[in-house]
């Protein structure tokens, strides 16, 4: 991975783990690293461009989508 694909797999594990605690879910089942790895790769911008990983299921979206979107974009940009 790139280093802005490691900073943004950072930034996605601190969200997924937020959010799995929030949720009272195990952090591996709420979103695994192997798909908060693909998210990373893939930077999406818009639930459509989330919807695309194909190891992302509808009810991990549903429950994470919108703090994996924040946490894929550019801290940057914010």
């Amino acid at each position: 991975p790139t280093r802005e694909e490691e900073e943004r797999m950072d930034r996605l594990k601190a969200a997924r783990n937020r959010r799995a605690d929030e949720l009272g879910l195990d952090r591996g089942l709420l979103v695994p690293n192997a798909v908060l790895m693909e998210i990373a790769r893939r930077a999406p911008r818009s639930e459509a461009e989330l919807a695309e990983v194909p190891s992302l299921k509808r009810w991990q979206q549903e429950a994470a989508g919108a703090v994996l979107l924040e946490a894929a974009g550019d801290p940057r940009r914010r």
